[in-house]
């Protein structure tokens, strides 16, 4: 599964999703075969940035960035994007990473909602 975005509200006849690339929107992620964990971050509906990387994260160009158990409600290892590039200036506190999403809301014909699990809810 790709990741592309929350529910952000939700009616009576129809959902309002957040894609991933929004500015505003952000997921806890990890980089594949690692325990680096960081923010995948939108920016500005044209693309993804990962942030708050450590500076000693092993994260390197091609990398695959999934979602992370650190997230709340959302499942684990929903792929996001590979790294593309890296960023880090001396002396600042975490790098960051452009990332090539692997979706692009464009060309989605289907998704999948994941309803959390609540063991207090009761099933119909």
């Amino acid at each position: 599964g790709v990741f592309v975005g929350k529910v952000a509200a939700v009616f009576p006849r129809f959902s309002l999703v957040l894609p991933l690339t929004d500015s505003q929107s952000a997921v806890a992620a990890t980089a594949s075969g690692t325990d680096v964990q960081a923010v995948a971050r939108g920016r500005n509906g044209s693309g993804l940035s990962l942030e708050l990387v450590a500076p000693d994260a092993p994260v390197a160009a091609g990398d695959v960035v999934a979602t992370s158990l650190l997230e709340e409600q959302t499942p684990a290892g929903l792929l996001i994007g590979a790294v593309a590039t890296i960023e880090y200036v001396e002396g600042e506190l975490f790098k960051r990473a452009e990332l090539s999403p692997f979706a692009s809301l464009a060309e989605l014909s289907e998704v999948v909602i994941f309803v959390p699990f609540s063991p207090d809810s009761e099933e119909e």
